[in-house]
């Protein structure tokens, strides 16, 4: 995620699984876009439609103050990793230059676990404006609660459970609560209040959701138990604000607030100090693993190129293919016509051949028969005393004759 515009108010990373029970055919990916839908309705009076939330598109209000992107990406194999994000910006009522913008993304992997990023942010547009820009007062989205305290989910931060309030520490639970400290899993940090008369837990928990687990403890003996089982670079005080930090490689600092510095800066001052440092920044490593719209569309972008890609390379092949199947069937084309074309010629010369030897036959015949009906009727024009000029034409040859034959037989009528 890559927004250097705007300013980061709100973050929260949590793992979240259906609890254990849960019927085999749950679908956690639609389970949390309904519950995610329901927060961005009841927040932001906006009800997009749900087909269009769920999968890909884009939808704006008609007075364009609230604009929404979502984008899904399924992976290829059955059992691949899907993902999920939207993107809202919404112009803020009261503030005619402030911009805020919404992202959250879902991970979710097999067999059936998810990841939820969460981070709100706004822009100031100050260019050109002489107007005093105040830094917004942000409240805790009400999709984390929604999230942690439904009874179908577990939100978790490593191994261990997220709370659904701050944690009391007592003799009961003690042993827990030093597994969670030491949990090498767990990437967010756990705050422990040893004076919750000063700085109240509940409200420190309500702040921080997601991005911290709570404790507190106002009892000496407890504190002393929990110190003697900590690491010697960690020493809780009474009368303090102390983080624990996830582990990390090399020596760490784990931030501690004094009863003095708690007086100066007094409970809100505490709260928006630890809301700055937990709630109001992302990691490297949380801005790379972060799933937004603008990462699904390029994945579905290289997904795409992709496929043509292989699409291309295959179409390739196959012209390559029928490249040299057609050049061999245009070789054997060639070969059978030459064959077919020698063939044809030895035909035809023995059939021509053939019809011109019939054919000399035939003409020698009927030169025979022409002479001699020639003959015939030169014979009867003259037994008559008549002239005859003879005709070349075979029909007018046979009426000649018919006409010769006629006037010899009326010359041998007797006459009466």
């Amino acid at each position: 995620m890559n927004e250097s515009t705007f300013t980061l108010v709100q973050k929260a990373i949590l793992q979240i699984q259906p609890v254990e029970g849960c019927c085999p055919s749950f679908q956690l990916l639609e389970f949390l876009q309904g519950i995610i839908y329901d927060a961005i309705r009841r927040e932001y009076d906006f009800a997009p439609d749900w087909e269009r939330f769920r999968s890909y598109g884009t939808e704006e209000t008609p007075d364009q103050t609230k604009r929404l992107r979502t984008a899904t990406l399924y992976g290829e194999e059955k059992e691949a990793s899907r993902q999920w994000a939207l993107r809202l910006s919404v112009r803020d009522k009261y503030v005619r230059r402030r911009k805020w913008l919404l992202h959250i993304g879902l991970d979710v992997r097999p067999p059936n676990a998810a990841m939820l990023y969460y981070a709100l942010m706004y822009y100031d547009h100050k260019a050109g404006s002489f107007s005093e820009f105040r830094q917004p007062l942000v409240s805790p989205t009400s999709l984390l609660y929604a999230l942690n305290q439904n009874p179908r989910l577990a939100c978790s931060c490593g191994s261990f459970q997220l709370p659904s309030g701050a944690i009391a520490i007592d003799e009961g639970n003690l042993a827990s609560v030093l597994m969670l400290m030491r949990d090498p899993k767990r990437w967010i940090p756990v705050i422990v209040i040893t004076c919750p008369d000063l700085i109240s837990p509940i409200l420190v928990e309500k702040e921080m959701i997601g991005n911290a687990v709570v404790c507190w403890l106002d009892d000496m003996e407890t504190l002393k138990a929990v110190n003697d089982a900590l690491a010697p670079d960690i020493f809780i005080e009474w009368d303090s604000v102390q983080v624990i930090l996830p582990d990390a490689p090399g020596h760490i600092q784990h931030p501690r607030l004094t009863i003095t510095e708690i007086s100066r800066f007094g409970r809100d001052g505490v709260i928006g100090l630890l809301r700055q440092a937990y709630c109001e920044s992302l990691r490297g490593e949380d801005r790379r693993t972060f799933v937004t719209v603008d990462d699904i569309s390029r994945q579905r972008d290289k997904g795409l190129i992709s496929n043509l890609q292989k699409r291309l390379a295959e179409a390739s092949a196959e012209i390559n293919q029928l490249k040299n199947t057609t050049r061999g069937l245009r070789e054997e084309n060639e070969r059978l016509r030459q064959m077919n074309g020698k063939l044809s010629s030895e035909d035809s010369v023995r059939e021509i051949a053939s019809y011109e030897a019939l054919l000399s036959e035939s003409m020698e015949q009927y030169d025979a028969l022409r002479s001699g009906v020639l003959g015939l009727t030169q014979r009867l024009y003259e037994s008559i005393g008549q002239n005859f000029t003879p005709k070349t034409d075979g029909e007018a040859c046979l009426c000649d004759l018919e006409h010769a034959i006629f006037l010899q037989l009326a010359a041998k009528q007797p006459r009466r």
